[in-house]
């Protein structure tokens, strides 16, 4: 395809619809990849919580990472998977994220706690959680947590201090570039950025190399030129 100015416009091939997740199109993350698979281990294994926070900038591959974690533990064994996120636009119920991840999840939360009282809503979400650990080992993924409401938050830090001895996983995936609409509240808005949600390690992402980001550059737009691809690449800046 050509401009009316003569330049070109190169043409970017979207995954196909419905396409598992591939290890194979996660380029330059293998160092990350191999972190959050060990982690994974050592919980599961050792049958420990384990709370890993993935942070990054916008359109680093946080999403792909996830996609790719979800993909490698699938393979080795069997487990219970709860993978959930906050809305673009932010989350405004209290305990967004357990809807996300499984309406029973929320129900189970706040069908026996009295209104407004926090501490035995979190009793009843660990209780639940802690009840499908002991039958297989839980993974609960959670992306865009920048955008998670404050109870939501308050709960992933008790359930780190207060979750049984059980073999369950938690990855929160949230942006930190830390300008006005990235981490502290929804697109647009001035919101200070907030506080990372409390973790056993921390996983950051920064650029790719400039040989992952040709090879992702040439996978996403086949048809382009090298001099194209490396003006793509530049623009891009490692993402």
């Amino acid at each position: 395809m050509t401009r009316e100015d003569g330049g070109r416009v190169l043409t970017l091939r979207s995954p196909r619809a419905g396409a598992a997740p591939s290890n194979a199109v996660l380029l330059g993350r293998d160092r990350e990849l191999t972190t959050l698979a060990a982690a994974a281990q050592a919980c599961f294994e050792g049958r420990v919580p384990r709370f890993v926070a993935v942070r990054g900038p916008a359109g680093i591959g946080k999403t792909r990472l996830l996609e790719a974690l979800r993909a490698r533990l699938a393979h080795d064994r069997e487990i219970d998977w709860l993978v959930g996120g906050a809305a673009p636009l932010g989350e405004v119920a209290p305990l967004g994220l357990l809807r996300s991840a499984d309406p029973a999840w929320l129900e189970a939360a706040t069908q026996d706690a009295g209104r407004g009282d926090r501490r035995a809503s979190f009793a009843a979400a660990r209780r639940w959680l802690e009840e499908r650990a002991a039958r297989r080992p839980v993974a609960l993924l959670l992306d865009d947590v920048q955008w998670a409401d404050d109870v939501s938050c308050a709960l992933l830090d008790d359930m780190r201090t207060n979750l049984d001895r059980l073999p369950i996983l938690v990855v929160t995936f949230a942006r930190d570039d830390r300008g006005p609409g990235s981490a502290g509240g929804p697109p647009g808005s001035e919101a200070p950025a907030r506080e990372p949600i409390g973790a056993d390690e921390v996983v950051t992402l920064g650029p790719l190399d400039a040989a992952s980001a040709e090879a992702l550059a040439r996978r996403l737009a086949p048809a382009g030129r090298d001099d194209e691809l490396r003006e793509l690449v530049g623009r891009a800046g490692g993402s």
